[in-house]
Formats: C-alpha cells, structure tokens, sequence
C-alpha cells in the first residue's frame, strides 16, 4: 500500500451526524481549555487577534511610538481598575468564586441544564445589588469632624474627649486611625477584606454588602443543587455511577448487575461521559465553596445586623452606652424614616445623628458625665 493510502487508513473517522442531521461539532483539540475557547463566539475571537496584530504588528517608528505610549497608558489604567476591585487578596477570592460560579450556572451544563429566565433574573440582580453596595461602601467617606466643630470643641462648646495616643479633640464614638491618619465618625470597624474604614457614611452601604452577598450565595446553594439534581438524569450519569462497579460485582459473587437502559444506549459516547464528569464535579464544588461562603458571610452579616440594632459598634461589642432602641439606633445608619430605600444602596434621606453627639442610654451612664478618655481600643 502506498504511503497515502496509509494515511488515509489511519485518519479518524468523521464525526457522527446528529439525529436533526446536522453534524456534530468535534472539539477543537480534545483539551478542556481548547472546548472552552470553542464555546466564544466568532465575534470575541475575532477582536482578540485583532487587538494582538495592532499590538505587535510592525510600523513605522512614529507609529511605533504612540502605541507604545497608548500601551502603557491602558496598563496604568488597567493596574487602578484591578485594585479599585480587588483592594486586598481577600476580596480577589470573592470575585473569582462569583466568577466560577457563572461560569458553572451558564457556560459549563447544556441548554437543557440551564436555570429558567426567572431565576436567571433573580440571580443577576442579586449580583448587580451586590457590585452596587460593594462600590457605595469603597467610594463612600466614612465621615470626618468638620474644622467648625474642632474649633468648637477647643473653646468648650461641644461634647468631645481626648485621644489617648495624639492628643486630639474628638466626638463620641470617634477615633483615631493610624492607617489613614484621619479622624473617623462612628468607627465601626477598619475591614482588612475592603481595607476600609467602616463609619458613619458608609456603615449601611457595608451592611447592604453583607447581606445581598449572603443572599447571592444562599441563591448559589440552591442554583448548584438544583443543577447536581438534574444531572442525575443525564444518561451519563447511569454511566458512570453504575460501569465502574461492573468488574467489582462480577469479582465478588458473578452477580450481574442490571445496567440502565440510559448507559447501554448506543449514543451514548465517551465524550458524554466525560463532559458530565466535567459539569458534576464543578457543580460539586461550587456547591462546597456557596455553602463555607455562606455559612461565614451569614454569620457575619447577622452579627454586625445585631450589633446596629442594638447601637453598638464591632469595637465595642459589649458597649450599650448608646442603645435607645431598635428603630432608632436603625435609623442612626439607614437614615429615616423607615422605608424601601433602607434595602437599596441608595443614599440616606436625613441621618438620625450628624456623628458628632449621640443620645445616650439612661440606665448606663448620667448624661451629664463628661467624656474625657478614649475606650481602651487599638486600632
């Protein structure tokens, strides 16, 4: 035989043709990253080359120039973008399970798999309450003591006390923090995950975060065992779950084992089974993460909720100096009156306290009673 009628002999056989008669789509290389970058559409192929051949393509040496000036000045503005969304490391693992998350929920299961439009609804919209609240809380002023109060205070005329480490006039509740140098109104907490300081203006913004983000995972709970549940009707699933015990039965008693009319379909072919070994373990780990994620979020979400209803804040957890009850000490955060706008990351109409006094509670201190020291907090 000759050496192309070798080749040919060898070469693959073509892919089967579907049961619509059309032919079915092979993947690229047989490699996972290969079938995801299939799965782009022509459109996003396309304007990545065409970004690659303007970046590196030859040109004259003026052109040269300017692109490379035009190239650094998107690096920097990509670099501010990337911290202004991930400020710390922490943050970076909460995009990236949201991310892994969208991609096990829409690109991984087939169109048969896919969550209904309504619950696809509910999901971006958890998603986009969240981004807003997260945005609110970094790009909002926590609150700073104005100079008019500063001077004030020197002459005597405004409540205040003495920080213990500079020596400054400061409101109640207020600190001093090292890490930005500024005076913070009604410090809460400085978050190392948003490595932010958490006060007055941008405490609800923070609490809106927490909790849409417990939302969101609690939504990805139920997505990821819903998927995990339909999956388990995929004829590879039969496959899998019941060829692997095959030899194990027949090794231990010659018993035979019954095989799903599903597995002994004749259609049914390796690459099946192995794109529903893909999606369930995905979705088994998705499962895993939502449910740590939302364990820890809840836990913390509800405690920081407690500790503003019952006016405290994360640095004096056991401080009730100034609870004069729920809605109240509510409205010191959410601003008043009560209404819709406390769910939503929208600005407060009118705050109950302009962070510089607060009404105090009767049965732990006279009010009469001068501040003159800092609590005894580090920060």
């Amino acid at each position: 035989r000759s050496r192309a009628g070798r080749r040919r002999s060898i070469s693959p056989p073509p892919p089967a043709a579907a049961a619509d008669g059309h032919q079915a789509r092979m993947p690229l290389k047989g490699n996972w990253m290969y079938d995801q970058l299939d799965r782009l559409p022509a459109e996003v192929v396309i304007g990545l080359a065409a970004i690659r051949f303007l970046s590196t393509a030859p040109a004259p040496r003026f052109i040269h120039v300017r692109r490379a000036a035009v190239l650094d000045w998107l690096g920097i503005v990509a670099k501010r973008a990337f911290f202004a969304v991930c400020p710390t490391v922490l943050m970076l693992f909460v995009w990236l399970l949201i991310l892994f998350n969208h991609y096990v929920l829409t690109a991984l299961p087939g169109q048969h798999l896919a969550l209904p439009p309504l619950a696809r609804a509910a999901g971006y919209g958890l998603l986009a309450v969240q981004i807003a609240s997260y945005a609110r809380t970094l790009r909002t002023h926590p609150g700073s003591p104005p100079a008019e109060w500063r001077s004030a205070a020197a002459c005597g005329r405004a409540e205040h006390f003495v920080c213990r480490r500079t020596g400054r006039l400061l409101p109640p509740r207020a600190y001093h923090l090292r890490a930005t140098g500024e005076d913070i109104l009604f410090l809460d907490h400085f978050c190392a995950w948003l490595d932010q300081p958490i006060g007055l203006r941008n405490r609800k913004y923070f609490l809106l975060f927490l909790s849409w983000s417990t939302l969101l995972c609690a939504f990805g709970v139920a997505a990821c065992s819903a998927l995990l549940f339909r999956l388990c009707y995929e004829p590879a699933a039969a496959a899998w779950l019941v060829l692997p015990f095959l030899p194990l039965g027949s090794a231990l008693g010659g018993m035979p084992v019954p095989l799903p009319a599903a597995a002994t379909n004749s259609t049914l072919s390796e690459q099946s089974v192995a794109s529903f070994r893909l999606s369930f373990c995905c979705a088994t780990g998705a499962l895993l993460f939502n449910i740590v994620a939302l364990l820890f979020l809840g836990g913390f979400a509800i405690s920081s909720l407690f500790m503003a209803a019952n006016g405290r804040v994360a640095l004096c957890p056991l401080d009730a100096t100034y609870d004069v009850g729920v809605w109240p000490n509510l409205k010191q955060i959410f601003g008043a009156p009560v209404g819709w706008r406390w769910a939503l990351p929208l600005a407060p109409a009118a705050l109950a306290t302009d962070g510089l006094s607060f009404p105090r509670n009767k049965r732990c201190d006279d009010e009469t009673q001068p501040l003159v020291s800092q609590p005894d907090v580090d920060i």
